[in-house]
């Protein structure tokens, strides 16, 4: 028997649920699950983060090639379409980060 399989335990049966109780039935493989704060109230789902993240990427990199493609072709624009593409940027980063939304590509889909 190797080291590895040595270390790795074997899955036990879960206790039975007490007499006159119904069990829980396990969330959709589909779905993530409601995760619940310290405060007992329903976090933002893991789901609903990466979707606010990827958008705020795409409006982010959308704004700055905006502001850059205008500099080059419309000089006259630039400063109005850099004023308002940040301003764009800095609503969908303020949402995104007010969610809870972070670069994290170590982490598993669905941990916080």
């Amino acid at each position: 028997m190797s080291a590895i399989d040595a270390s790795v335990t074997a899955p036990t049966a879960a206790a039975p649920a007490p007499a006159g109780t119904v069990p829980t039935p396990a969330p959709a493989a589909t779905e993530p699950p409601v995760v619940v704060g310290p405060t007992g109230h329903a976090t933002v789902s893991p789901r609903l983060r990466t979707y606010a993240y990827v958008v705020a990427l795409v409006v982010g990199a959308l704004a700055t090639a905006a502001s850059t493609i205008t500099a080059a072709v419309a000089p006259g624009s630039a400063q109005t379409v850099t004023a308002v593409g940040g301003a764009v940027a800095g609503l969908f980063a303020t949402i995104s980060g007010g969610l809870g939304t972070a670069y994290r590509p170590t982490s598993s889909r669905g941990q916080v």
